[in-house]
């Protein structure tokens, strides 16, 4: 099932990016998954990225004014523009036409059983397909205008350019409306000025079919399965628990009350499993769809809530002593030893250092004695590490891995 991706913010798309938002097998994980509505939400697209036009506006298109290419975008200010449609929104719409012409009616876009559409449908739909692809800010349509209006930044022509966007902004003020309604009216200019300059320009073959399904693996970036670096062992599938939550959908709307339901029933057996080490902190994490830090908090929350006044009075005297003796040892180490090999080598004798890297880490810095504190109070900057300076600490320091805190 698809898991959130870790991105929380979309970023701009690319050339790859649109051309899959107009492939109709990108909207098989959407709504409405017929053939149909995925080559019509691929259709919305295309008049997204392609002629800057809304789903909610495209929906009071006619077939009649399609078949005569008479199509015209109005504005609240009375003003009305011819919408120029590109040879690839062309064969994205007759794509989907192929299907609904047999359904009678006037309408362009309509619904499988023919009946008009609402107009927040289309919108719904690629904030369905967000959620699918785990983009959290849902913003494809604000992406596709973008897109279109960054073909144009170069173009000296405002006028035309504004013709084209169906609209003049607070930056555009300056220049006249009789320019932008001459552009308006010459065709000629405004189909010159789109050839120029829009990325999705010229024969349709070239960015739907095989040319384009090409395209899209070769440049796309946001709509691909998202992948886990997280290994999947056979326990996981073959326990109940496991099992369940790795077939679990995190695709609807209150993920997170989703997440606090599973976890306050899932997480006391999960952590037995990592204390017998059928599971790691990271496996946990993906089987609830946390962060790993998420879970090693509420692990840590836990076994502190299960101490005894005993144990947490050992466990206080151990802190206390380790703060202290670990500052000797460190200042007694041999030159050049980094803080990676040190904690390798203070957990090896008898009694060791019974708490993890991270912990050693912040005593250190509360010590004032870390790389970088020791050269701040000497003048020198720290050299940068580099690849090969980093894999030689972690070859002669161990694996630089971080435990729970104990």
């Amino acid at each position: 099932m698809p898991r959130l991706a870790p991105s929380v913010h979309t970023p701009r798309f690319t050339r790859g990016d649109v051309l899959a938002t107009i492939d109709p097998d990108t909207w098989i994980n959407s709504g409405y998954r017929t053939l149909f509505y995925r080559r019509m939400w691929a259709a919305f697209a295309a008049l997204a990225a392609c002629a800057r036009i809304t789903p909610s506006r495209a929906t009071t298109f006619t077939l009649a004014q399609y078949d005569t290419d008479q199509l015209r975008a109005a504005t609240t200010c009375g003003h009305s523009y011819p919408v120029l449609l590109l040879p690839v929104v062309v064969a994205a719409i007759e794509r989907y036409l192929k299907l609904r012409r047999k359904l009678g009616g006037t309408a362009l876009f309509v619904s499988e059983d023919g009946s008009p559409l609402d107009n927040s449908t289309g919108r719904y739909a690629f904030q369905h397909l967000a959620a699918q692809y785990g983009l959290h800010g849902g913003q494809i349509l604000a992406r596709l205008y973008g897109f279109f209006d960054r073909c144009f930044v170069e173009e000296t022509d405002r006028a035309a350019i504004m013709a084209l966007r169906h609209r003049r902004t607070a930056n555009d003020l300056d220049v006249p409306m009789s320019e932008i309604v001459a552009a308006r009216d010459d065709h000629e200019r405004l189909w010159k000025v789109l050839n120029r300059r829009h990325k999705l320009a010229g024969e349709a073959g070239r960015w739907i079919g095989g040319h384009g399904k090409a395209k899209i693996a070769r440049e796309m970036r946001l709509f691909k399965p998202v992948r886990s670096k997280t290994p999947i062992t056979n326990f996981m599938r073959t326990d109940p628990v496991c099992a369940s939550l790795l077939r679990q959908a995190w695709t609807g709307r209150k993920l997170n009350a989703q997440r606090a339901m599973l976890i306050e029933k899932h997480l006391p057996y999960l952590s037995l499993l990592r204390d017998r080490g059928l599971l790691t902190t990271r496996q946990i994490a993906y089987l609830l769809n946390c962060t790993a830090d998420s879970i090693r908090l509420r692990l840590f929350a836990r076994r502190r809530a299960a101490e005894t006044p005993a144990e947490r009075e050992e466990r206080e005297r151990l802190e206390r002593f380790w703060d202290v003796r670990i500052l000797e040892l460190y200042r007694e180490r041999t030159d050049g030893e980094t803080p990676g090999a040190f904690f390798e080598r203070v957990r090896k004798p008898d009694p060791s250092y019974p708490f993890d890297r991270l912990r050693l880490l912040r005593t250190l810095q509360k010590g004032g004695v870390a790389p970088a504190q020791l050269a701040a109070k000497s003048g020198k900057r720290p050299r940068a590490k580099t690849a090969k300076s980093r894999k030689n600490e972690s070859d002669g320091g161990g694996k630089r891995t971080v435990s729970a805190a104990t």
